[in-house]
């Protein structure tokens, strides 16, 4: 591990919680998205549902992600992250439900829900290092932290997968709702005041909204870096089927009708 990253951990415990919220609220986001993928997989056998699953983990995260910036440029950061981040925990935990009532769309409206609150934290996540850091430290945070994304991605997506085929969905689920509880109590130990300097006009809300709307329609390379920020639902997807196949999955028991 990089020597500088070691000494920005050690140096700056802000940091360091943001970090350890990070890692873990990433890595049990993986287990919701490989179990929900496989769920949706393993109830209808249909590769249209799970099309349906990503696009649903995918455009409200793009539609929502300029109100995020909205509320963060007027509302303590660190404190819009910890909401974020118990929403998440709630509507992971709330998965549960599909294991007791089967239907696609309940499916679907947990993972929009899930993904709606998703912007607030990552984008949260960025806005904030440089109140924690500045000069040499600052880059190596920056750094750190996209590098932490990629590995999240692949470690989460690897455990998650094996979770599911050993223990089945619901231990995934309840996995997910504790790293992001996890996530929420480390951040909540970040000491500080963590709002934009100068703040921004309260009923400039709605313009700078739409216009962040519009500014993703009208720059598509924007658009396509912003979309390409979410796409790890389509990385997670690829690992679906080893998980679907029931000469893979004898200790995987369908959901209750």
């Amino acid at each position: 591990m990089d020597v500088q990253f070691l000494a920005l951990l050690r140096q700056n415990p802000n940091y360091r919680s943001l970090w350890v919220g990070q890692l873990v609220s990433e890595t049990g986001y993986h287990f919701n998205s490989i179990a929900a993928l496989s769920l949706s997989l393993h109830l209808t056998g249909s590769g249209s549902t799970v099309g349906a699953v990503m696009i649903a983990r995918t455009l409200p995260a793009i539609l929502v992600a300029p109100m995020a910036g909205v509320y963060l440029d007027r509302l303590d950061r660190r404190k819009v992250m910890m909401a974020s981040e118990l929403f998440r925990a709630a509507i992971a935990l709330s998965f549960l439900l599909v294991l007791e009532w089967p239907v696609t769309g309940l499916l679907y409206g947990l993972s929009a829900l899930l993904m709606v609150a998703t912007p607030f934290f990552t984008a949260g996540r960025s806005s904030i290092l440089p109140d924690l850091a500045e000069g040499e430290q600052l880059h190596t945070a920056n750094a750190m932290t996209q590098t932490t994304s990629w590995l999240t991605l692949s470690l989460g997506t690897m455990m998650g997968g094996a979770a599911v085929a050993a223990y089945g969905y619901g231990y995934a689920f309840v996995f997910n709702s504790a790293a992001f509880l996890f996530s929420a109590w480390s951040i909540s130990r970040m000491r500080g005041t963590f709002r934009a300097e100068g703040g921004a006009k309260k009923d400039e809300g709605v313009k700078e909204f739409l216009d962040g709307l519009r500014l993703l329609w009208r720059t598509p390379l924007l658009l396509a870096t912003d979309t390409m920020q979410r796409s790890n639902v389509f990385w997670n997807a690829r690992t679906l089927q080893p998980l679907a196949l029931p000469e893979n999955n004898t200790d995987m028991q369908p959901p209750r009708e």
